[in-house]
């Protein structure tokens, strides 16, 4: 009930916000049913409930992320219309969302990120420079002393940091009114918890109002001036946290009270007999770039906590584990006497396979139970599923829904279900409770101690401290350093909290230091820099190809060798713009030879017709664009199913090899330069325009995050379907001019010649330090990929090799870049826990 209270604090201070009557139905779902919310100006709202109980639907109501079937919202006393309420609409009120699941860009910068979201207030020539300042002065302002580097790529980061990144800079609009908090102390240590208390207790002073969704009860009494609870998608009550207590809380959310709890947990000693037959893991002075000089051994039947300030090394110790189970023998300090099974802290990245349903996540460690000579059995499969899914009280339709569709608990609780499912008995937790209920908690704290009463060694990660008092025995690191052992009686959250600032010596911090900074600078330098590769592959080609003939590197020599790559430098940067959004173009290479034709045939006798033409491909390309994007249809399939259509008009233009080139043309690709050739000038200007569109430019910066997130560009007010039109028009753009320059070079036309660009130009993107998903782009890489993969056919010719071999010849280099690429990854993923 709304107490007494709580309707005069309201009837005296000015509404910010009111939502009545909100229902939210999916299918047979109501996820939100009749809800209701007032929030003041200056209030702090805490919104509570179990996983599933329509807290994040109900957010994205509020902030235009998704349509409600029916009631209202009132915000400064106007009724929005439903209809036309949109993110861009709540952002223009003052309304900012801090999501669960983060919603930055991992391939931009920190500072591109904050330009994504705010990029009204980043207006003029000096945009990154302003964006880069903010993003500095608003971390610092709610998470002082972060010594996050605002020039840092996203993807680098911890998930504390990027938690720290979405809340500074949702807080950083100058209209901000309202702010949602949305679990957003589920991935950060203690100090950047109470940073950010202190920030919402003063910024509410100013006027400005939250909402504080979390599982953390203490902090949202600590918080929140009132308290609402949800069930079911209803709302169960609201009090005023003055009045109330977690036990409260939790019996209101239809969970057990405290004394019920005390009644079940138990008591008892529970110290393992540890026999050396026991014994499943023994670590013997473990030391490297993030954990230092560890000695432990862990046995069955334990339930072991790690914990420490955030980024001490538990994350690290955990992952340094689970690769040490999957190469056995390689990491001499440490010994594993059994399977591990491995649950991620980061479910989004590392987690879930977003396109399954929950069944086939759960069950996918454990196919391996079937005989390899054998199809899996289904019915074995859906009778594990159906148990672990009743078990865990996942709240569904049913198992065969697809996981993504899941509440961000109920994700997690199907990937604990697949650690177990794999019958390992040594099972490594992430912070598996962040963003769960307090209810779903103390389901799987129980889970874990049946789990080892069974013989299983549990070793677990958590960010609170509270919940390691369930363990055996509680590792507590610091600067990589395991700096105490609790056990017993003597696990506390006090004494937890105490034993995460034991530090170690000024000594052995500096000498980490130093030997991180000398044994990683190369591996650090071809990880940043993904043109260093292609730049090196290229060089050692031209090498080659001077010492064979060295003719070949004279002006003429080199006018001639690059001037035949430029069709492929241009394909290559067309098929650029369609990988940066996550997309590969199947029918690049028809659509330069259709190109081709037109620019040797109408295009030379009846220029104005043939203009319109080729702008009517580029346009073709945009449509293509859209229909990818409204229809949800793969790319692959569109762009396959285009290059018909591309080959079907080139040749109904030109059936048979021919045509000839506009003297314009021809004269433009036989222009002398003084001393740098023409070919080179040709390259460079492409290269560079390709930069400033897709890099430095401030909508590029979109494009790239479209191609990362295009849920996180859709929420900051962006257009998801312009990005994808206007990404698909400039592949067409530059497929256009691959295709009149391989006119212009070759003087003729054939709609089969550029056939082999289509594979060639999706290799040199990737041998340019670009991704196949991910945005992840490279400009000047592309071109060093492409003028690599043409001099390479130059180079099977003067070493006399059939041309049959060139193909082999490019594919066996780009492996092996790749192959150098993924182990220096492979490394660098090492040293980042």
């Amino acid at each position: 009930m709304i107490s007494e209270e709580s309707k005069t604090q309201t009837n005296t201070k000015e509404v910010l916000l009111e939502a009545s009557h909100i229902l939210k139905t999916y299918g047979a779902t109501k996820a939100v049913d009749e809800m209701f919310i007032s929030l003041n100006k200056g209030e702090v709202l805490g919104l509570v409930g179990a996983n599933g109980a329509g807290k994040s639907t109900m957010m994205r109501i509020i902030a235009g992320v998704t349509k409600p079937d029916s009631g209202s919202l009132n915000f400064l006393g106007k009724e929005l219309n439903s209809a036309q309420y949109s993110t861009a609409v709540a952002r223009q009120l003052g309304i900012r969302v801090v999501y669960q699941e983060l919603s930055l860009c991992t391939n931009l910068k920190v500072y591109e990120n904050f330009f994504i979201e705010q990029h009204q207030i980043f207006k003029g020539s000096n945009w990154r420079k302003r964006a880069n300042e903010t993003a500095r002065e608003f971390l610092e302002k709610v998470f002082p002393g972060n010594n996050i580097d605002t020039t840092e790529t996203v993807s680098n980061l911890s998930i504390a940091q990027r938690q720290m990144i979405e809340i500074a800079r949702a807080a950083c609009d100058p209209e901000l009114k309202l702010l949602i908090l949305d679990e957003p102390t589920s991935s950060l240590g203690a100090e950047q918890t109470e940073q950010l208390i202190q920030f919402v207790l003063k910024a509410r002073e100013t006027g400005m109002a939250f909402i504080f969704i979390s599982h953390r009860l203490q902090e949202v009494l600590k918080i929140c001036n009132n308290v609402t609870v949800m069930n079911n998608g209803r709302l169960s009550c609201t009090n005023q946290s003055c009045d109330i207590n977690e036990a409260i809380l939790i019996q209101q959310m239809g969970g057990v009270s405290q004394a019920e709890k005390n009644q079940t947990s138990k008591t008892e000693n529970r110290n393992a007999t540890r026999e050396q037959a026991n014994l499943k893991i023994e670590i013997s002075n473990l030391d490297n770039d993030q954990v230092h000089n560890i000695s432990t051994k862990m046995y069955a039947g334990e339930v072991i906590g790690v914990t420490g300030l955030e980024g001490s090394g538990q994350k690290a110790l955990l992952n340094i584990l689970y690769q040490a189970s999957r190469q056995p023998g390689k990491n001499k300090c440490i010994s594993i006497h059994d399977t591990v099974a491995y649950v991620s802290g980061d479910r989004s990245k590392e987690g879930v396979f977003p396109l399954w349903s929950i069944l086939e996540n759960m069950s996918i460690t454990a196919l391996t139970k079937f005989n390899k000579d054998r199809l899996v059995d289904k019915k074995q499969e859906e009778q594990w599923g159906k148990t672990w899914f009743e078990r865990l009280k996942i709240k569904a339709a049913d198992i065969h829904v697809p996981l993504v569709s899941l509440s961000g608990g109920n994700q997690q609780k199907a990937l604990i279900a697949r650690a177990f499912l794999s019958d390992a008995n040594i099972i490594l937790l992430d912070d598996p409770s962040r963003g769960v209920d307090v209810e779903t908690k103390r389901q799987l704290a129980q889970l874990y101690r049946e789990a080892a009463d069974q013989g299983k060694l549990i070793i677990w990660h958590s960010t609170e401290e509270e919940e390691l008092t369930e363990c055996d025995r509680v590792l507590v690191m610091h600067d990589g350093y395991l700096v105490k052992e609790l056990a017993n009686n003597e696990i506390s959250k006090a004494n937890i909290i105490d034993a995460s600032f034991i530090t170690a010596d000024d000594y052995r911090k500096n000498k980490e230091k130093n030997n991180s900074k000398d044994q990683h600078k190369i591996a650090n330098f071809f990880s940043r820099q993904r043109t260093a590769m292609p730049c090196i592959a290229l060089a050692l080609i031209v090498a080659v190809i001077s010492y064979i003939n060295p003719h070949a590197v004279t002006a003429f020599g080199i006018n001639l060798l690059i001037g035949s790559a430029i069709p492929l430098i241009l394909a290559s940067i067309s098929q650029m713009f369609i990988i940066a959004a996550s997309d590969i173009d199947l029918g690049m290479g028809a659509f330069l030879g259709f190109a081709n034709v037109i620019s040797a045939t109408i295009l030379v006798s009846n220029p104005f017709l043939g203009m319109l033409i080729l702008f009517l491909g580029i346009a073709g390309y945009a449509v293509l664009g859209a229909i990818i994007h409204i229809r949800k249809i793969p790319a692959i399939v569109v762009t396959l199913g285009s290059s018909f259509i591309w080959l079907g008009i080139a040749l109904s233009v030109m059936e048979k090899p021919g045509g000839s080139a506009p003297a314009a043309l021809v004269s433009f690709f036989n222009m002398e330069f003084p001393l740098i050739p023409e070919s080179i000038v040709l390259t460079l200007v492409i290269a560079v325009v390709a930069y400033l569109i897709i890099i430095r430019s401030k909508y590029g910066t979109v494009l790239r995050g479209f191609g990362n997130n295009p849920k996180a560009i859709a929420r900051s007010g962006w257009s998801t379907m312009k990005a994808k039109v206007a990404l698909y028009t400039l592949a067409g753009f530059f497929g256009v001019l691959a295709g009149i320059s391989l006119t212009g070079i070759t003087t003729a036309a054939d709609a089969n010649a550029a056939s082999s660009y289509t594979m060639l130009s999706i290799a040199a993107v990737i041998m340019g330090g670009g991704e196949l998903v991910g945005g992840i782009v490279e400009p000047f890489g592309v071109v060093f990929g492409a003028v690599t993969l043409s001099l390479i056919g130059a180079l099977v010719g003067f070493v006399h090799i059939g041309s049959n071999y060139q193909p082999a010849v490019q594919g066996c280099l780009m492996f092996i870049i790749l192959a150098i690429r993924v182990a220096i990854r492979r490394k660098n993923n090492e040293n980042c826990y």
